[in-house]
């Protein structure tokens, strides 16, 4: 996106109001008078956030903002609508229309900045977490059409100083919020907590979903830092976190400052007009940061994939050369040695043609699993090739590798048995190339890290003479023989 604002009203009065209003904040604005010349600039110059009037002349904002949503790659854009008469019914249609938020015309400069800022943050994070629609299917991370909700905890708290040990406050200090979003989000827990209760369910493992603070005047000062305390423990950090402004015009102002110390929401006073649009808030708030866990849940589960061997289970070639060269590091830091083993099942070919790749997948596997059982903990396992396997031994002097080698080699000599088909119990062998860094204090010592490439060179040229000497034996690296 070009990082501007765009600024939609067919009233000269109020768009120039408008840029005054966020001139403070430094962003390159744009200007549209009519929701059709919005919609063009917006596919030819996507801008990072649009503010548009509820009413213009061809079509109103509600239509506005889905038609936004409707362009490609639009449907993130954050679009904040303005409604002059402060009607609840139209906000709440609005929100349902896929505003980011609404803002009335009570609304002032500091509330419309913070207001702004709380929607690019919350556009950003799902930007960074986003994928093409094109890649989503064949990586298998599509999400279903009507994703579940589970039923979610959610704190209302009365902002009010306390002291620790305080009981929670009574029903009324959290004025109506409990009967509105019982009426409004059944399913959910509703708790009724006292700050310090909060903060210290904030810190541990049994922390709310979503928090909803209310404000209180005679400790202006505490609410707001509630709101950062609250944001800033390890367990809140991805809670919903919203703050009332009671209906209160100088509560409102101070409201406003808590969505810069990490507030997601401003909702409105919990009256019988407006606790439909806290819900839907609410909800919506709820819904995203489900949304956002599945998606982070989605890329780290792919990210795994990446680096794992679908048929062992091991990890392949990708996720060990990193962690070689870390280990590397490691050794040369501490002065100790690494080794290397590079493993080749020993005629593996003749099984696949002789048997099928059923019983040499299903071999595989199996030796796969002894390497695991033998390896420590510590150790690195991975599957580089076809039939070709790797250990890294760090803080492994020679002594120790070769002992782990002459254990890998019995293991794998075990007969096989429970192979797919009419297929007789195998033996199989492996042939081993050991290489270690340098760990005696010569002239040629090396002082960098050995690069992967290299020590993994070292042990495929031992491999070899391993497999030209006979093979289901071990071969030690010797420069004076490569």
């Amino acid at each position: 996106m070009t990082g501007r604002i765009l600024i939609v009203d067919n009233g000269a009065t109020s768009r120039i109001m408008l840029k005054a209003r966020i001139a403070e904040a430094r962003y390159p604005i744009a200007t549209a008078t009519t929701a059709r010349e919005a919609l063009a600039h917006a596919l030819h110059d996507p801008p990072m956030l649009v503010i548009a009037a509820m009413a213009l002349p061809d079509l109103d904002g509600l239509s506005l903002c889905r038609r936004l949503h409707a362009q490609p790659g639009r449907a993130l854009l954050p679009v904040l609508l303005m409604e002059g008469t402060d009607d609840a019914a139209l906000r709440l249609a609005a929100l349902e229309a896929g505003a980011s938020d609404v803002l009335s015309a009570s609304s002032d400069g500091a509330e419309l900045l913070a207001r702004m800022r709380a929607a690019l943050r919350r556009a950003a994070a799902e930007q960074d977490l986003s994928r093409p629609e094109d890649s989503a299917l064949p990586l298998g991370l599509d999400e279903d059409a009507t994703p579940f909700r589970p039923s979610v905890r959610i704190a209302l708290i009365a902002a009010a100083r306390d002291t620790p040990g305080q009981k929670a406050p009574p029903p009324e200090t959290v004025p109506g919020w409990r009967g509105a979003f019982a009426r409004q989000l059944r399913g959910d827990c509703l708790l009724r907590l006292g700050p310090a209760e909060a903060l210290a369910l904030a810190s541990g493992r049994q922390c709310p979903e979503a928090f909803v603070l209310s404000p209180d005047l005679s400790a202006r000062a505490e609410g707001l830092r509630l709101v950062a305390e609250l944001r800033a423990r390890a367990g809140a950090r991805e809670s919903v976190l919203c703050v009332s402004d009671n209906g209160d015009p100088e509560n409102r102002r101070s409201a406003a400052s808590a969505l810069d110390l990490g507030a997601d929401d401003l909702l409105p006073a919990a009256t019988a007009a407006d606790s439909a649009e806290a819900a839907v808030r609410l909800h919506r708030l709820i819904e995203r940061r489900h949304r956002l866990q599945r998606r982070r849940a989605e890329l780290a589960e792919g990210l795994r994939l990446a680096t794992i061997d679908p048929l062992t289970g091991l990890h392949n070639r990708r996720y060990a050369m990193p962690q070689i060269a870390r280990m590397a590091e490691v050794a040369r830091q501490t002065g100790s040695t690494l080794a290397v083993m590079a493993l080749d099942l020993d005629r593996f070919k003749q099984i696949n043609d002789r048997w099928g790749h059923a019983t040499g997948d299903a071999v595989l596997a199996t030796v796969a699993q002894r390497l695991r059982d033998t390896i420590r903990p510590g150790d690195l396992l991975a599957r580089t090739g076809g039939e070709e396997f790797l250990i890294a031994l760090p803080d492994s002097g020679l002594t120790e590798a070769r002992a782990l080698a002459e254990q890998v080699l019995r293991a794998t000599r075990v007969p096989i048995t429970g192979l797919p088909g009419a297929v007789p119990e195998l033996t199989v062998t492996v042939s081993v190339g050991l290489a270690i860094t340098p760990q005696d204090p010569g002239p040629d010592r090396e002082t960098r890290p050995m690069a992967p490439e290299v020590l993994l060179d070292r042990a495929d040229r031992a491999l070899m003479r391993s497999k030209t000497s006979g093979r289901d034996q071990i071969r030690v690296f010797d420069r004076s023989a490569a």
